[in-house]
């Protein structure tokens, strides 16, 4: 996807924040191409460390117009097309802000929507944080700080 001014769809986005950062972001990318490796076997992908999922999630709840967007519709849901292209570019950024190997923004959706629509607390609740580890991609703590 190329990110730049000329491809919102919705130029009012350029307001928030980390669309203004895109391009510093995309400079320091840690965002790594499966293009050309073709498909990997599952138990052959890297699996995701629970506390980088956690500073991921953490990073779109600071973000009022993200969790908007994931609670703009039920979980079972469809959410609206410009809450979707939201969604689809603020998960571009957070592949070139935290890498994609592994790749946490595979594994946030769900959760966070679920998250703005009230079926967890918060990022402590006990029962998300069992869901995550639920998961065969995600591991324990890795004792790694991703906060940036």
């Amino acid at each position: 996807m190329n990110n730049d001014a000329s491809n919102l769809k919705y130029p009012e986005m350029l307001e928030y924040s980390w669309v203004k950062d895109m391009d510093r972001v995309k400079a320091q990318s840690k965002f790594v191409s499966s293009a050309g490796r073709g498909l990997q076997p599952a138990s052959e992908m890297p699996k995701v460390p629970i506390n980088l999922l956690l500073t991921v999630m953490k990073d779109a709840m600071t973000r009022p117009e993200v969790m908007a967007a994931y609670g703009s519709a039920p979980v079972d849901g469809q959410i609206p097309p410009r809450e979707n292209h939201l969604l689809i570019w603020f998960n571009e950024y957070l592949r070139h802000k935290y890498g994609t190997v592994p790749d946490p923004v595979m594994w946030i959706g769900t959760p966070l929507r679920r998250l703005a629509n009230g079926f967890y607390e918060n990022l402590d609740d006990p029962n998300l944080i069992l869901n995550l580890l639920a998961r065969r991609a995600v591991t324990e703590d890795d004792g790694v700080d991703y906060e940036q």
